[in-house]
């Protein structure tokens, strides 16, 4: 699973494909917040388009963890989900539960996520 770090624009992208679980998905984001905290205080495009993560809060918490013991910055952080599945937006108040600094943003191609940010930025 590709994760793209872009220093510069202080943009993560993660690119989920066939036969991924929400497990793995986690994870690898986890791993990736634990190895490079700075990450944490980044813009986040994860695309799951190509996969059905199936996954569980449980799931979202690995990677939550990890970020809570990350050093964040207090600038405004988003959380760009790629997908088009309609119910992933129900998600969003869980979500903001696991991840109170970040705004959660929803869109169906990672170009349209990579728009947002940068006219957000």
């Amino acid at each position: 699973m590709p994760i793209v770090v872009d220093e510069p624009a202080r943009r993560v992208t993660v690119t989920a494909g066939p036969g991924f679980s929400g497990r793995v998905l986690a994870q690898a984001v986890a791993r990736m917040f634990d190895e490079t905290p700075q990450t944490a205080s980044f813009d986040i495009i994860l695309d799951v388009r190509d996969t059905q993560t199936g996954a569980t809060m449980d799931d979202f918490s690995i990677a939550a963890q990890s970020y809570g013991r990350a050093p964040r910055s207090a600038e405004p952080k988003y959380s760009c989900y790629v997908t088009l599945d309609t119910n992933y937006p129900l998600l969003a108040a869980a979500l903001a539960h696991l991840f109170p600094d970040r705004e959660q943003k929803f869109f169906v191609t990672p170009e349209s996520a990579h728009r947002f940010l940068d006219k957000a930025r």
